[in-house]
């Protein structure tokens, strides 16, 4: 068990946070085979096995009580590393997701900028019911730039 514990030490020692919400993700997925609580079942098992050995006072119960105690405080150590590191990589997914939904805005924005500032308000039945479905407003429409004639398509078909 004490190995266990200070092997797992490793994984939860890095700084390494990711550099993409992909990676991030891994490292969650990562820290998840840490199986804690698992782990936690076979320290209470422990604990039981070691207590009657301390509490008959076997020849090596001084020995045992420490043991016991260590693996304890090292695991309760690790699970604490562990919330941190969690919390570390929870926090820049976040950074991620928040970075990739406003880049998704900003690119759905800058290819309505274009439509937003056009002068054309069609010139035909067809122009003018294409720029309806592409996102034109009426407001665009009835603007003096535009045609009567466009004005009144675009007014009837609103």
């Amino acid at each position: 068990m004490e190995w266990w514990v200070e092997e797992q030490g490793g994984l939860l020692d890095s700084d390494e946070v990711g550099r993409t919400e992909e990676v991030t993700e891994a490292l969650l997925r990562r820290l998840d085979t840490l199986d804690l609580e698992n782990q936690r079942g076979r320290l209470e098992r422990l604990l039981e096995a070691g207590d009657p050995l301390v509490l008959l006072g076997h020849p090596s119960s001084p020995l045992v009580s420490e043991s016991l105690s260590q693996v304890q405080e090292h695991y309760e150590v690790l699970v604490r590393r562990s919330a941190l590191r969690r919390s570390m990589l929870e926090q820049q997914l976040s950074l991620h997701v928040f970075e990739r939904e406003a880049k998704e805005l900003q690119t759905w924005l800058t290819s309505k900028k274009a439509l937003a500032e056009s002068q054309d308000c069609g010139q035909d039945l067809e122009a003018v019911e294409i720029f309806l479905i592409l996102g034109g407003t009426e407001e665009r429409a009835t603007r003096k730039s535009c045609s009567t004639e466009s004005r009144d398509l675009v007014l009837f078909f609103m």
